[in-house]
This record gives C-alpha cells, sequence and structure tokens, in this order.
C-alpha cells in the first residue's frame, strides 16, 4: 500500500513554488534547469497530488451538488455555510464554498503542471535509469488533471452538447504552470478534447499497472473508468459503452452482496468494489494522513450526557422522503446509506432517516483521544473522515446500462441493470420505463456522493425537493426556497426565467493582475 502523508502537500509547494496559491495567486516555479531530480522526487511529487486530492474530494467538493439539488432538506438545527446554495435565491458568485472548490482544483492543476515539468526535465537529463517507472508517475500526474478538470467541467460549465459545444464556454486550460495572464476560457468541445487527451496519455503511460481492487494509486483501470465516465458526459454513447463493459466484464472487481459487506465498504472504508480508493489513516499514533475535508453535515453526532451510551444527533441536511421513497424494504443499500436516529430539537425528539453513507469510521479517529469521555464533544470523538472511493465498479454497471439505452439496447440496459440490482438484494423486475428505472437506481446508488446535481443538468431535469420527513425539524420559510422549491427545466440560453442557470456555478472574481480574461457564464 502506498502511504501518502500531508506533509508531502506542504513540502511539493515548498520546493515547487516556495508558498502555497490558488488560481488569483501567483506560483513561483523552482524547477529550472540547474536543479537535478530523481525518481525518488518524481515520486514524492505524484504522492503530493494524492494528498491534495484526498483533501478535495470529501467535504464541499461532495455535498454542496446536493444540498444545492433535490435530495435533501436544511434542518432549523444551526446556520450552515452552505444555506445560500441551498436556497438558489441567495446563491450568487461571491458564495465561498464554490470558490474555494475552483482554486483549490486549480492548485492541484498547477501541482501537477509542476511536477510534470520535472518529470519530464529528469527524463530529458537522462540521469535516471527508471524510465519505466517515471513514465508511470508522468501517467498518474495525467490522469489526475484529467480528473480536477472533468470535475471543474461538470460544475461551471453547461452539460456537453455537440450541437452547442463548440461556443459553449469551457475552462481555462492550463497545460503549463502558469504566473500570470492565465488562458481565456476555452470552448467546452476544447475542454472535453483536453482532458480526453489527458486520458490517452495516461492510458500509454500505465498500460502495464495493473488494476487490483482498491488500488490506492491510479492504474489502468482508473484510466478506463474515468475514460468512460467521461465519454458518458460527452454523450458518447458507444465508446462509453465500450470502455465500461470490459471493465465490468473483465471480473476484477466484484460488487459486494450483503449488507454487512456494503457497510464495511462504506462505514469501515474496505476496498471491495473501489478501483481507486485513496489511503487514510492514522499512522503511528499521529493524524497526519487523516482525510481533512470530510462529510460531517449528515449526522453531528455526540454522546447523550442524560442517556449514557446513546447518542443525540444533530443534522445540517436530512434527506427528502421522496429519495428515502426510491429504496423498498429488500434494498441493502437503504439500512447503510440511510438510517432511522432520534434528532433532538427544543426538547422534543423526533424519528427521521439520516444519511449514515459516512459515519464515523473509528480507525480514523486518534486511540489516545480522551474526547470521548466528554460526551463526544471534543475534536477528536467524532472525525467523520473516510478514504475517498474515486471510481467504483458499480458505477461501471450503471453506464454500461445507460449508455446501453441510448444506442437502442434495451435488453442489454435491463442485463446490466439487473446485476446490479440483484446484488443490491433485489430481484429482476418487468420494466414499464427502463429509462426511469436507469435514472432511479443511479439516484439510489450514488446517494449523496455529489453525482445528483450533474444528472440533473445532463437529464434536463427540474429540481423539485418534493416531500419532506417531517417539517418540525427542517426550515420552511420562505417555502419556495427550501421545502417548497421547484425549479423547473429551462432551455434557454440563461435560464433566467427560472433561475435554472443556477444549475451551473459561476466563475469566482477574478484577479486582474493575472486573470483578466475571466468571462462568467450566462445569467451570473
Amino acid at each position: 500500500m502506498k502511504k501518502i502523508n500531508k506533509i508531502f502537500v506542504i513540502l511539493i509547494t515548498s520546493i515547487l513554488f516556495n508558498g502555497c496559491f490558488s488560481l488569483d495567486q501567483t506560483p513561483y516555479d523552482s524547477l529550472d534547469a540547474t536543479n537535478v531530480h530523481s525518481k525518488k522526487d518524481a515520486d514524492f511529487w505524484v504522492n503530493g497530488m494524492y494528498s491534495l486530492l484526498r483533501d478535495n474530494v470529501h467535504g464541499q467538493s461532495m455535498y454542496l451538488g446536493d444540498v444545492q439539488a433535490d435530495f435533501l432538506n436544511r434542518t432549523i438545527i444551526g446556520s450552515p455555510s452552505w444555506n445560500d446554495i441551498h436556497t438558489w435565491e441567495l446563491f450568487t458568485s461571491s458564495d465561498k464554498g464554490t470558490i474555494n472548490i475552483w482554486n483549490n482544483y486549480y492548485l492541484i492543476i498547477q501541482n501537477i503542471n509542476s511536477a510534470l515539468e520535472g518529470v519530464n526535465k529528469i527524463i530529458e537529463s537522462g540521469a535516471e535509469t527508471d524510465i519505466a517507472g517515471l513514465n508511470s508517475d508522468k501517467g498518474e500526474l495525467l490522469l489526475g488533471r484529467a480528473f480536477c478538470y472533468s470535475y471543474l467541467a461538470t460544475h461551471f460549465c453547461n452539460a456537453y452538447n455537440e450541437s452547442s459545444a463548440d461556443t459553449d464556454l469551457g475552462l481555462p486550460l492550463l497545460y503549463k504552470t502558469t504566473k500570470k495572464d492565465f488562458p481565456a476560457r476555452s470552448s467546452l468541445k476544447q475542454t472535453y478534447e483536453f482532458i480526453l487527451s489527458d486520458i490517452a496519455q495516461a492510458e500509454t503511460l500505465l498500460q502495464n499497472k495493473t488494476g487490483s481492487v482498491g488500488a490506492t494509486s491510479f492504474t489502468i483501470d482508473a484510466v478506463k473508468a474515468l475514460k468512460a465516465r467521461v465519454l458518458l458526459y460527452k454523450n458518447e454513447w458507444q465508446q462509453a459503452y465500450n470502455v465500461a463493459k470490459a471493465l465490468v466484464d473483465a471480473n476484477t472487481y466484484s460488487l459486494v452482496t450483503t449488507q454487512s459487506e456494503l457497510e464495511g465498504v462504506w462505514h469501515n472504508d474496505d476496498a471491495k468494489e473501489s478501483i481507486t480508493q485513496i489511503f487514510a489513516g492514522i499512522i503511528n499514533g499521529k493524524d497526519q494522513e487523516v482525510v481533512s475535508a470530510t462529510n460531517d453535515i449528515y449526522l453531528d453526532e455526540a454522546s447523550d450526557y442524560f442517556n449514557p451510551g446513546s447518542s443525540i444527533y444533530s443534522p445540517q441536511a436530512v434527506p427528502t422522503q421522496d429519495f428515502v421513497n426510491l429504496y423498498n424494504a429488500n434494498d441493502i443499500r437503504k439500512n447503510v446509506y440511510l438510517e432511522q436516529k432520534n434528532v433532538k430539537y427544543l426538547g422534543n425528539t423526533i424519528s427521521l432517516y439520516l444519511v449514515n453513507k459516512y459515519p464515523n469510521n473509528p480507525d480514523m479517529v486518534l486511540s489516545s483521544s480522551s474526547s470521548s469521555f466528554w460526551f463526544g464533544f471534543g475534536s477528536n470523538a467524532y472525525s467523520y473522515a473516510h478514504k475517498p472511493k474515486l471510481f467504483r465498479i458499480a458505477e461501471m454497471y450503471l453506464i454500461v446500462a445507460e449508455a446501453a439505452y441510448k444506442l437502442g439496447g434495451t435488453t442489454d440496459a435491463q442485463t446490466y441493470l439487473d446485476k446490479l440490482r440483484k446484488a443490491r438484494g433485489l430481484e429482476n423486475v418487468t420494466y414499464t420505463d427502463i429509462w426511469q428505472e436507469i435514472q432511479d437506481e443511479r439516484n439510489r446508488e450514488f446517494a449523496f456522493e455529489g453525482v445528483r446535481l450533474i444528472d440533473i443538468k445532463r437529464w434536463e431535469e427540474g429540481v423539485v425537493r418534493g416531500d419532506v420527513q417531517n417539517t418540525s425539524i427542517i426550515q420552511t420559510v420562505p417555502t419556495n426556497e427550501y421545502n417548497g422549491l421547484n425549479i423547473p427545466y429551462s432551455s434557454t440560453a440563461d435560464g433566467s426565467t427560472q433561475g435554472y442557470y443556477k444549475i451551473v456555478w459561476p466563475m469566482p472574481p477574478g484577479n486582474a493582475n493575472i486573470d483578466n480574461n475571466r468571462v462568467q457564464n450566462p445569467g451570473w
């Protein structure tokens, strides 16, 4: 197992840039021609990339899209930082959450670009004999860059449409370390071509790095998984189908079939089903490798002072009743992803289904902590830290099913959908609307993994929060911004009639000194 320590991000920024930066700050490249580096340095830079990814896949990067979408209600407990995006009405281009995500992902891209320059210089110097190893490092870096750009494209750009991709706004594409004069936004077509070009290069460079269950670094199977995902989002149905089907049919990654196994995957970070799962953990009694960004908004658990052995839950967000109703009693995901718990507020105890996909993992909490003694209020009592799962085999089944349906292969789509359903405890059914079932299955499987908003956008659906579990615990004023939210799909350029344009996140305010080409998304 490749262990990745948070110290890498500190050192890589000091070695490569002499300081941390965002898109609106100036990096300083110290990888000049006079420096001599080795394969050890290259490995070090690659580990730094994984450390940055580990801290930016969970947290706001994952849950902001879901809290903006239709399967969560904000509770009246606390004042969450994401309230503005949840209401839609208060969501502006100055939103700190989306600004942080933009800057953090471009930080990773800038680190990757400097590392790529460094690896190329090592190869060109002729001083290092392990060229195969250096090429593997290069492949991992390129795939990391493609991963970052794919995230940014799906959140800050329109869904891909071949008829308008040449004119739709894409991303500023940085293929090298850029200190100033950031490029103008590319077209969306150019953005996806850039992503797929990085993936293609990674595919060549990583062809001999065999995939394995729970791999902690990028392998050839990770390349294929991201390729299938991007091709699906680009509506390249046949290619997406071919790539995802090959991964499924290779039988390297098996679907778990019991509730206890699925609990192990999500609650204890078992490697099963994972194509890539970034390492995290307590090392030598220190938490340097624990994920800093966590999905702590869903439970907020503490020990009950008045009832020893029991817990108090103060969730910031709870699933809608409509979402709970997506699962039937035989679905093993229901009792793993959701769990009925008692929520106490103003002296009342309310039983609700809470998101339980990211409960506290005791393996990510320092054993030396005495905070649990103090009724769970200490900083280490509940960390909610987990190993980020970048790619899972279940996604490939659903890509095959969706792509097959789009190609007219309804029987083929049903076959792969049924394989996933059977693994999750569901019997084969006679489909009256297979497209709706494919959508529902993605909603069930990827619950609260940050996928829902992307799917709404590319499926051209409205955002309707629907029925709630209990109105006494959720924010309802004003109703139209919370439990009564209804944002119909708009096909207009800016969606201005209903505010649908906000489904595409805004460009953050730019820095005129280095980024004077910033063009805002329509409507903002």
